[in-house]
Formats: structure tokens, C-alpha cells, sequence
């Protein structure tokens, strides 16, 4: 079969997907190039200031730390620079409240990265699942009750069914689901005892 005239080709598909392609590679390329000239900007406005550590997001961290009830100290938001008094200098910061807070999230986070335990989130996941199991075995008889009710076709209501259920015979007949679920108690049925 004979191609006609200004029908595309195989070839000529493939030729403008070639070329979408290269046009994201230079639209990457100069979002990356971007990105690079706005790094090194920063870091030239960090080597020309004063101190030696500080640079452009010490800055905005400040504004954040001065939240706080303690100010941050030298090495924290200002470069450390006077080396002769360092030792005294680092005692003082151990002693400070932000600096045995972030020493705490670091050994958790650490002990969290290596697997020896769980982060908060799964923690209160994991407790809220373990209730939301016990509930499930509560009301499991409960249900299994009412169906076993409705196969049989009792009716669920007796003439005085109100209340708490008692584990006690009542001088009254309470009704066949009542019984029911007293009989599922009395035969050991754990998770419908704590229920009551």
C-alpha cells in the first residue's frame, strides 16, 4: 500500500515527540540554571556578612525564635566567634531550654529513622485502632444476637426492655433479645460481659 501525499509518516511522529523532549530539557536546564544563580546570590550575601555562620535563613529564624521565652544565643542565630571562651560559652548554651528541646527531637527523630520507635502519629494511630478493635468485638454479639432474632423471627422487644441489662434473672420477663444476650453472658461471652 502506497503512502499518499501529506499523510504523516511513523518517522515524522517520532521527530515531533524528539523535539518536545528537547524543548523540557531547556526549559529544565534554565529553571535549574535559575535556581543556581539565586543559591549563589545567597551564599554571597552570607560570606559578606559580619559574622561567619550567619546567612540568609539564620535571619528569618530569628523573627520565629523570638516567639520564645529565651533568646537565642550566639550559636543559634549570631556565628560563634570568640573561641577563647568557648567551653564556657557551650555550657552556657547546653543549660538553655531551646537547646535541650532540639536535643530531644533529635534523638527521637533519630531513634524514629532507625526503626526503634514509632513517630506520634502512628502511636495515637495505633492506640485508636486497638480501641476501635475492642469496640468491634463489644458489639459483634450484640449483632450476631439481633440477626439470630430476625432468622428466627422473634421479635426484639418485651414488655419491660429499658435500662441496663442485668446479669440477675428479673422478676419480670424483659423480652427473648434480653434473654438472649443474658445467655450469651452467662455461657462466657467475655466481650459482651465488659460491654454491660
Amino acid at each position: 500500500m502506497k503512502r499518499r501525499q501529506g499523510q504523516p509518516t511513523i518517522t515524522s511522529f517520532f521527530k515531533k515527540r524528539k523535539h518536545i523532549i528537547w524543548m523540557m530539557q531547556q526549559m529544565l536546564i534554565k529553571t535549574f540554571q535559575t535556581i543556581v544563580s539565586v543559591m549563589n546570590k545567597a551564599t554571597l550575601v552570607s560570606k559578606s556578612t559580619r559574622d561567619a555562620k550567619t546567612n540568609f535563613r539564620s535571619r528569618r529564624r530569628r523573627k520565629r525564635w523570638k516567639r520564645g521565652h529565651q533568646n537565642p544565643g550566639k550559636l543559634v542565630s549570631v556565628g560563634f566567634r570568640d573561641w577563647k571562651k568557648a567551653k564556657e560559652s557551650f555550657k552556657k548554651h547546653m543549660e538553655k531550654e531551646y537547646h535541650k528541646l532540639c536535643v530531644l527531637q533529635a534523638t527521637s527523630f533519630l531513634k524514629i529513622s532507625a526503626g526503634k520507635q514509632l513517630d506520634i502519629a502512628s502511636q495515637l494511630d495505633s492506640q485508636r485502632t486497638k480501641e476501635i478493635a475492642e469496640n468491634r468485638a463489644a458489639i459483634e454479639p450484640i449483632i450476631r444476637t439481633i440477626l439470630f432474632c430476625a432468622e428466627q423471627e422473634l421479635p426484639l422487644r418485651g414488655d419491660h426492655d429499658s435500662g441496663a441489662l442485668s446479669l440477675t434473672r428479673p422478676e419480670k420477663k424483659d423480652g427473648k433479645f434480653r434473654a438472649l444476650l443474658r445467655f450469651r453472658i452467662e455461657s462466657g461471652d467475655k466481650n459482651l460481659e465488659k460491654c454491660t
